[in-house]
């Protein structure tokens, strides 16, 4: 008998757990059935707790280096946007701007389209900030996912990437690393990226002030997910099932200067009360007693 146990070891950096779990479950159960061990489901159980309040752990200390750190704009959009396309080259000049007026890391998911263009633009006013003699510190950071489907290759204007076999882990690394939302015309995936900040910012787990900026092509969706969440099921006497507040916090916007202008604010608040407060110690060393 081919037997399946549950502690069977994965390979987490090749492809999302689930499927891989459920083909080896599926193929075990073909050949020979699979073998259950009494009393595991208890161990795993735990297993699992622990390795959650573990990740929670590392992950809020991974929120606390990146929020002092560096001021970071997650960039979306979809991947199928061609290099000689409007919203490429809009996407591109973005990223130009954000990085030589707020000199902003650029995080996009590191692949082709609106993941390209806006690490491309970064790279240029980096460039020219360099020519004429001024330092930059922004990055373009890439937070890529393994799809086994379609395997994407990471553009060639990252200074740095992170790949994630899970599309959850991904997300949090956005949420961890933004200080502000902008999201281009994309697809299903992208709808993803519109809605995270906003779940997570009705749920209070993203400070209110993090500015969610989105082209108006989202404009609809959104606009309908209102209607029908609360004004239609009010008008139906039913309990409405969203708050018309909870979409009332996103610029819808597709000009460059009036999306600078929503984050530029955040930059300069951030540089003030966190950057400039920030002291840096030896390592080992206890923080002072005064930070002031």
């Amino acid at each position: 008998m081919l037997a399946f146990l549950i502690n069977a070891k994965y390979n987490t950096n090749s492809m999302a757990v689930r499927p891989e779990i459920i083909a080896r479950v599926n193929g075990q159960a073909s050949n020979g059935g699979i073998l259950r061990v009494s009393g595991e489901g208890a161990r795993i159980r735990q297993e699992y707790a622990e390795a959650t309040t573990a990740y929670t752990q590392a992950l809020g200390k991974f929120i606390e280096h990146s929020y002092v750190s560096r001021f970071g704009v997650v960039v979306g959009g979809s991947a199928r946007l061609p290099q000689d396309s409007e919203e490429y080259r809009f996407v591109q000049t973005l990223g130009d701007t954000l990085v030589a007026r707020t000199g902003s890391d650029v995080i996009t998911g590191g692949g082709p389209g609106a993941m390209e263009a806006a690490p491309l633009g970064g790279l240029q006013a980096r460039r020219a900030l360099e020519t004429a003699g001024q330092s930059s510190r922004s990055r373009n950071v890439g937070v890529r996912l393994h799809i086994p489907i379609f395997e994407e290759k990471p553009n060639p204007h990252l200074t740095y990437a992170q790949t994630h076999s899970e599309l959850s882990t991904r997300l949090d690394e956005f949420m961890a690393r933004g200080h502000a939302f902008y999201v281009a015309p994309g697809g299903i995936g992208t709808a993803t990226e519109v809605m995270w900040p906003i779940q997570l910012r009705q749920i209070g787990h993203v400070e209110p002030e993090v500015p969610i900026i989105v082209d108006p092509m989202w404009k609809g969706m959104l606009q309908e997910m209102e209607r029908s969440m609360t004004t239609e099921r009010v008008a139906k006497g039913r309990t409405p099932t969203a708050k018309a507040e909870d979409f009332t916090h996103i610029t819808y916007s597709d000009d460059i200067e009036e999306i600078v202008s929503v984050i530029q604010p955040r930059v300069d608040w951030w540089n003030k009360n966190i950057r400039n407060r920030v002291v840096k110690l030896q390592p080992g060393r206890e923080a002072p007693l005064n930070h002031e």
